[in-house]
C-alpha cells in the first residue's frame, strides 16, 4: 500500500542504509563494514524492499575461510589432532575478525556454536575409530550431549566444555567401559585443540555425567522434586541439553520425560535463580564496581536474563533453544510485552558483546579470559549504555519476582 504521507515516507527512506539489488557483493561488503551494521536492506530501482543480507552472509561470500561448508570439508579430511588444532586456532582468529567488523552477538554465537559442534563431532568420530582399531569392542547405542551455553547455541570464544553421555539402558559392562575410554579421549582431545575443560567437572569423562537413559531420568526426578542447592545448579544447566552426535532419540526421550515432570515448583525455583544476584546499580543510579573484581557481566547481567527467560519458557512448555528465540516466543505468545521483550533482547546482545570484547582484549594481552569488567575499562558511552541495560535487567527481575511471588533475598 502507498503511504498517505509520501514526504514522510521519503524522509524515512533517506535515513535508511540500503543497497540496490544490482550492486555487487563487494559493494555491499564495503558498505556494511564502513557503516558498522549487521543487516543491509536490498531494494530494487523503485526502492521496494527485496530482501535483507547479513554481515555473516557477506563474510561467507567474500571470505572462503568463513564458509561453514568449506570448513566442514576441511575438518572431515583432517586426520590428526594437530591439524584440527591449527584449524581451530584459525577459526578463533576468524571470529575475532568478525567481531572487529561489527558482527552482532546472535550471528557470532550461532556461527561459533556450529563450528564447535563440527570440531566436536570430528573428534568423537576420530576417537571412536581409534578405540575400535585397538580392539575395544562394539560401541553401544549412545548420544553425546552438550549443556549450558552450548546447549543454547550461545558459545563464544573460550567457552569451556559442558558435555555428557546418555546410553541405552541395556548397555553391558563392556559397552560402559568403551564409553568411559571414549569420553576421556574426547574431552582430552577437545582440550588439546583449544576447547577448555570444565573446571566444575561437567564432562562426559566424569562418571557422574555418563549414565543410562533411566539413570538420567532419575537424576531429573531428584532435581525437580528437590530443586535446592546443587540439585538446582544441575537442573538449570542440563535443562539446556542438546544432542550433537549419536542416537538423538535417547536425548529426545529424556526431554519428553523432563517436560512431563516439570511443575510450577520447578518453574519458581529456576525463576529464583534469575533474581538471586542484583545488578550493580547504586541508589543514585551509578554503576557499582567492586574494587578488586569489578562487575561480573555474566553473573550480574546475563544470568538474570537467561534464567528468567528460561523460567517463563518452562511454564509455557516451549522447546525454543537460544535465549533470543525464547524471548521472541514469549513476545509472540503475549507473555512478554513487545516493547519490554525487544529491550530485553537488545540488552542481552549488548551485555554479550561487551563480555566478548572484554575477553578478546584479555586474549590479545595473553591474560586468562574472565567475565569481570574493571573500572576505567569502558568509555563514557559504553558505561552509559551498560547502566541503562542493567536497569532493564532490574526491571525484568522485578517482573519475575512479582509473577512468581518470590521472596528470596537477593545478594
Amino acid at each position: 500500500s502507498t503511504p498517505s504521507n509520501s514526504s514522510a515516507a521519503s524522509d524515512v527512506y533517506k535515513r535508511q542504509i540500503y543497497i540496490n539489488e544490482d550492486d555487487t557483493l563487494h559493494e555491499a561488503y564495503l558498505l556494511q563494514i564502513s557503516k558498522m551494521i549487521n543487516h543491509l536492506v536490498v531494494v530494487d530501482d523503485a526502492t521496494r524492499v527485496k530482501g535483507v543480507i547479513t554481515t555473516k552472509d557477506l563474510m561467507v561470500a567474500m571470505e572462503p575461510t568463513y564458509s561453514l561448508s568449506i570448513l566442514s570439508k576441511r575438518i572431515s579430511k583432517a586426520d590428526s589432532l594437530e591439524e584440527l588444532k591449527k584449524m581451530y586456532e584459525q577459526m578463533v582468529r576468524t571470529m575475532v575478525s568478525l567481531l572487529n567488523y561489527g558482527v552482532g552477538f546472535y550471528e557470532m554465537a550461532e556461527l561459533f556454536s556450529e563450528v564447535n559442534d563440527m570440531f566436536t563431532r570430528k573428534v568423537i568420530r576420530m576417537m571412536e575409530k581409534k578405540l575400535e582399531a585397538e580392539g575395544m569392542g562394539k560401541l553401544p547405542r549412545y548420544v553425546w550431549i552438550i549443556a549450558g551455553s552450548g546447549g543454547r547455541r550461545e558459545q563464544v570464544l573460550r567457552t569451556d566444555q559442558d558435555n555428557a553421555i546418555i546410553y541405552e539402558d541395556s548397555t553391558d559392562s563392556e559397552g560402559k567401559f568403551f564409553l568411559e575410554k571414549l569420553a576421556v579421549a574426547v574431552t582430552d582431545s577437545l582440550a588439546e585443540i583449544g576447547i577448555p575443560k570444565c573446571k566444575a567437572g561437567y564432562m562426559a569423562s566424569n562418571e557422574k555425567w555418563r549414565k543410562s537413559l533411566e539413570e538420567w531420568k532419575k537424576y531429573f526426578n531428584t532435581w525437580i522434586s528437590n530443586p535446592e542447592k546443587e540439585n538446582l545448579v544441575n537442573l538449570v544447566l542440563f535443562l539446556d541439553l542438546r544432542a550433537i552426535y549419536g542416537d538423538e532419540a535417547l536425548a529426545e526421550a529424556l526431554k519428553v520425560h523432563v517436560f512431563k515432570k516439570i511443575d510450577m515448583n520447578t518453574v519458581r525455583a529456576v525463576a529464583e535463580v534469575s533474581t538471586a544476584v542484583s545488578p550493580p546499580i547504586g541508589f543514585l543510579g551509578r554503576l557499582k564496581y567492586d574494587r578488586e573484581k569489578g562487575i561480573d557481566i555474566k553473573m550480574q547481567g546475563l544470568f538474570p536474563i537467561i534464567n528468567g527467560v528460561k523460567a517463563l519458557l518452562l511454564e509455557s512448555k516451549s522447546t525454543a533453544v537460544s535465549t533470543v528465540e525464547r524471548i521472541d516466543f514469549l513476545i509472540n505468545r503475549k507473555i512478554l510485552p513487545e516493547k519490554e521483550g525487544e529491550e530485553l533482547k537488545e540488552t542481552y546482545q549488548f551485555l554479550s558483546l561487551l563480555r566478548l570484547k572484554h575477553q578478546l582484549n584479555q586474549l590479545v594481552t595473553r591474560l586468562e579470559p574472565d567475565n569481570r569488567i574493571k573500572s576505567g575499562e569502558l568509555n563514557e558511552l559504553e558505561e552509559a549504555i551498560l547502566k541503562e541495560c542493567l536497569k532493564v535487567v532490574i526491571t525484568f527481575q522485578k517482573y519475575i519476582t512479582q509473577k512468581y511471588a518470590l521472596t528470596r533475598t537477593r545478594v
